[in-house]
């Protein structure tokens, strides 16, 4: 039974990102036949573009989201093993690992680019900037439905609700590595994966805590807006340069409060361990499993394609 909860999870988020990626290119395909009847005046149009990203990321999370619930559905789902945190302490929770998270964010983003970076210099490849290019042409607007809305909403319920509701039982701690490292794994490039894995468990740990599948959601917003948005707005108000002092100012607050934080919190951390089970937890049952495999091969057969293409 533990190996099949673990292999139809994988098989969920294997086929979800398999499909998403496709799904992709066929919206893609459907587009460049609907600019081969309008000609090229659509590709200055903003709202062209609105619609375009917002219809691909529909399809992309819908995918996603319809793949791991249909291979998770008969797998039974954990109720709380304890009372849900007051709101008081929940508020708290989510202002601490907001903090933490942002400090270790931005650390762990500075490792990522220079991996990313170190593939392309072996490639003999200029640098490219993952998310800059991805986002460059979409509308302000859009973006913050992305990042702020679509994102936190549609993530949280497959990396959080979804698999963290079906691997309760085998504890805490391996319900938050599987969701953290999946999470990572997800975003397809090691720009992203160092700090993405980590706050994936962060957030999976808020969730555990406080049984409460919204507080993450929330907490995922806030975290996208400062770390996605909230240069951009400053730069339009404020100018290039004030954005950019503002920007390291505050990251520097980050890493120094976050530091202190983590550090003295650190053995307040409670996981709980797994109930009954029928064979021990260990790292060979979580990934010796069918499903499991399948989704590490198709994340690194993507990751390796979005390095070369």
């Amino acid at each position: 039974m533990e190996k099949r909860t673990f292999s139809l999870v994988g098989w969920g988020l294997a086929v979800g990102i398999v499909g998403s990626y496709l799904a992709q290119y066929v919206v893609g395909f459907f587009v460049g036949i609907f600019l081969s009847f309008t000609g090229p005046v659509m590709l200055d149009s903003p709202a062209f573009w609105a619609v375009f990203y917002l219809g691909i990321y529909c399809v992309i999370y819908g995918v996603g989201i319809l793949s791991v619930w249909l291979f998770t559905m008969k797998l039974p789902s954990t109720t709380p093993r304890w009372n849900p945190m007051s709101i008081e302490k929940s508020l708290l929770l989510i202002v601490v690992v907001f903090v933490i998270g942002m400090g270790a964010a931005d650390i762990l983003d500075s490792i990522g680019r220079s991996v990313h970076n170190s593939f392309y210099f072996i490639l003999h490849r200029d640098y490219e900037d993952v998310l800059g290019e991805s986002f460059s042409m979409i509308p302000q607007w859009v973006l913050f439905l992305i990042t702020c809305v679509f994102a936190p909403v549609c993530e949280e319920l497959i990396y959080r609700k979804f698999v963290i509701d079906k691997l309760r039982p085998f504890g805490d701690k391996v319900a938050i590595l599987y969701s953290g490292l999946a999470f990572g794994l997800f975003h397809l490039n090691f720009q992203q994966f160092f700090y993405t894995a980590v706050l994936g468990m962060l957030w999976a740990y808020v969730y555990l805590k406080t049984n409460k599948i919204w507080h993450v959601m929330l907490l995922h917003s806030l975290m996208n807006f400062f770390g996605g948005m909230l240069f951009s707005i400053n730069n339009a108000f404020f100018g290039y340069e004030n954005a950019a002092v503002m920007y390291y100012g505050i990251t520097l607050a980050f890493w120094i409060v976050g530091g202190c934080l983590a550090v003295s919190l650190r053995k307040k951390v409670s996981l709980t361990k797994p109930t009954q089970l029928s064979v021990p937890i260990n790292g060979k049952l979580v990934v010796n499993n069918a499903g499991t495999i399948v989704f590490i091969a198709c994340c690194g057969a993507l990751f390796a394609w979005n390095l070369i293409q």
